[in-house]
């Protein structure tokens, strides 16, 4: 939604930054130079708005960044092989929804080589603050049909004709384009936060242990 601000006629820049603000409400987080342009876009009616926004996210970066280093001692020590068996297991399920090799599901990015492209602070991240970021093509979004009916998922593909959404459980849901009155990009991932919640501490560790070893 950034380019749509950053191109935005003055008249649509209050619908799209009140969206990209509650995104950020909802744990998304803009680079700092992502947010300088949103700032500097924004006409002098939502300036107070703007920088209340950038107080809230001044004070939220700090509490996370405190949140997540508390979690990096995690990184070290881990057994790999208790880690698998914790991902394919169905404490936390993570391969509901994630695939590695030819196992797991296809809703959320497939972490075959995980350990290869993603640092270990931001592995931590993506599972403590899963809304933080989004990989590309893995977005959510939320459909509202015209009998009443909604539905969520990822965008799997969407043609002249039908919409196709891949819900939490990994199935396709497919619907005609007639019958679907709006359908928005969500603020928040399809992945449930707290996960690290449900795991205790040595558990986590080897999680990140099995992770880190993908390559």
């Amino acid at each position: 939604m950034l380019p749509a601000l950053l191109g935005a006629r003055d008249v649509n820049i209050p619908a799209v930054f009140e969206y990209l603000s509650q995104a950020m409400r909802h744990g998304w987080r803009p680079a700092e130079t992502e947010f300088d342009r949103i700032h500097d876009r924004v006409p002098d009616s939502l300036r107070s708005e703007a920088e209340a926004l950038a107080e809230f996210l001044k004070k939220e970066k700090a509490a996370e960044s405190l949140r997540l280093a508390a979690f990096e001692p995690l990184l070290k020590g881990g057994n790999e092989s208790r880690g698998r068996t914790i991902f394919f297991g169905n404490k936390v399920a993570c391969s509901v929804c994630h695939r590695i090799g030819d196992q797991g599901g296809s809703v959320g990015p497939d972490l075959t080589k995980v350990g290869t492209i993603r640092a270990g602070r931001d592995l931590i991240e993506s599972i403590v603050y899963p809304s933080s970021t989004f990989a590309q093509g893995y977005e959510s979004y939320f459909a509202l049909l015209k009998d009443g009916r909604d539905a969520s998922g990822t965008l799997v593909r969407q043609g002249s004709d039908v919409l196709v959404l891949r819900d939490s459980s990994g199935m396709d849901q497919l619907f005609r384009n007639e019958d679907v009155s709006q359908l928005q990009r969500r603020a928040t991932s399809l992945m449930p936060e707290g996960l690290e919640s449900a795991m205790t501490a040595d558990e986590f560790r080897d999680l990140l242990a099995y992770l880190q070893s993908l390559r």
